[in-house]
């Protein structure tokens, strides 16, 4: 009974997606103003909050989901596209995305006293 769940990640999924082969000409001006390491990081933090709570996914999941989510759209972006090319400093914004959402677990299991670092 995750069906609302699943439902909302794929649509943050195609969201991503979506932005990620979207030419900057048609972005809307509010993401454009945005600095594009920020847009990643924004992006794969809100996603991995999203698969630990609503997920319930564990941290190694959530990790070897975003890299290679991460990835494939940077390799699909160099070979579907003209526009786009593949970019390793994209990958690491996702990742620190990641890192910004583990950095967050970390300081709610300290202020709480409890441990959510557990779901490993």
């Amino acid at each position: 009974m995750r069906t609302k769940e699943n439902i909302i990640l794929v649509i943050l999924l195609a969201l991503i997606i979506v932005f990620a082969f979207l030419p900057k000409d048609l972005f809307p001006k509010v993401l454009l103003m945005l600095n594009p390491d920020f847009k990643h990081f924004i992006a794969f933090f809100t996603l991995s909050i999203y698969m630990f709570y609503f997920q319930k996914w564990n941290i190694k999941k959530i990790f070897i989901f975003i890299m290679i989510f991460g990835l494939m759209i940077e390799v699909f972006q160099f070979l579907l596209t003209t526009t786009r090319t593949f970019s390793l400093v994209d990958v690491l914004d996702d990742f620190f995305g990641f890192i910004g959402f583990l950095f967050c677990i970390i300081l709610v299991s300290f202020w709480t006293k409890k441990s959510f670092l557990k779901k490993v």
